[in-house]
């Protein structure tokens, strides 16, 4: 009977067999390592924390060898990740620069169009106007005065008859002026009448003061009806000294047939106030030359 060929290795087979038999050895020593020590730390424990403290050290630089390729490769990997992210940030910063390009070209174009209709109009603007703002030194509520002290003066720029308000709507004036302090009347004295405008039906009307906390109404009702409670009252510019469309008071009510309306800005606990130039209502065209329409 013939024995069959003998079985040749190759030399890959026999490091890969090589191999696979070191890795088993290697993994039977390391077991039987651990079962050791497992065994040593319950007989003797005081031993067995002197060799697990041991096993420790040596661990540790091989640990620390092995563990410096992989946070080199982490590193790496994290810089290409800032990369591409880098690459995407300046794309989307590009298209929004593109957008605020479009946008700020189509402001331009309308900027200049609007210029050219107030040139062809003849659409003549204000200048700015003065304004100082100054803080509340005090306050009086007394029967028959009901006024303010700020700090600013004439060195300031205040002068007589300056409207003073605040964002939410009209405070008062200035009736007197020192060199570093001036006083305001407010709405709600009795001496105070500002021209206002009913928001609704466009008619004009005369806010006084009572020296309360609302302020009379004085309205001839037209022909389109009387004050609602709600309508809003806002300065007129009738006058002088107000300028138009400063909201001034609110109609909460009527006393008897009188309607009674909230001031916007509340007159107590004002920290700081804005004071304006007086305004001065637009001058009338001059007359036409005689024999011009003919």
């Amino acid at each position: 009977m013939a024995w069959p060929p003998r079985q040749s290795w190759t030399s890959f087979s026999r490091r890969e067999r090589n191999r696979a038999l070191f890795s088993a050895i290697g993994s039977a020593l390391a077991l039987l390592a651990g079962l050791i020590l497992l065994l040593m730390s319950r007989a003797d424990p005081a031993q067995g924390r002197g060799l697990r403290a041991a096993a420790l050290d040596g661990v540790a630089p091989v640990w620390a060898w092995t563990k410096a390729p992989l946070a080199w490769a982490q590193g790496v990997a994290d810089d290409v990740d800032a990369y591409f992210d880098a690459v995407d940030r300046v794309k989307e910063l590009e298209a929004r620069m593109a957008r605020q390009q479009r946008l700020r070209e189509q402001r331009d174009a309308l900027l200049r169009e609007n210029a050219q209709l107030k040139a062809m109009l003849r659409v003549v603007e204000p200048g700015a106007r003065w304004s100082r703002t100054v803080a509340i030194a005090g306050a009086s509520s007394g029967s028959y005065v009901r006024s303010a002290v700020v700090a600013g003066g004439r060195a300031e720029g205040l002068r007589v008859g300056q409207p003073v308000r605040i964002d939410d709507g009209l405070v008062g004036r200035v009736v007197e002026t020192g060199e570093h302090a001036a006083r305001v009347l407010l709405l709600t004295d009795m001496s105070s009448l500002v021209p206002v405008r009913v928001v609704r039906t466009g008619r004009p009307a005369i806010v006084a003061g009572v020296n309360e906390a609302l302020l009379e109404v004085r309205y001839v009702a037209p022909a389109d009806g009387p004050l609602r409670v709600g309508d809003r009252l806002v300065t007129s510019g009738d006058g002088g000294v107000f300028p138009p469309d400063v909201p001034v008071a609110v109609v909460t009510g009527f006393k008897g047939e009188l309607p009674v309306a909230r001031p916007v800005a509340r007159m107590q606990g004002l920290g700081y106030v804005t004071v304006e130039a007086p305004w001065l209502p637009p001058l009338p065209p001059p007359p036409a030359p005689a024999g011009a329409g003919k």
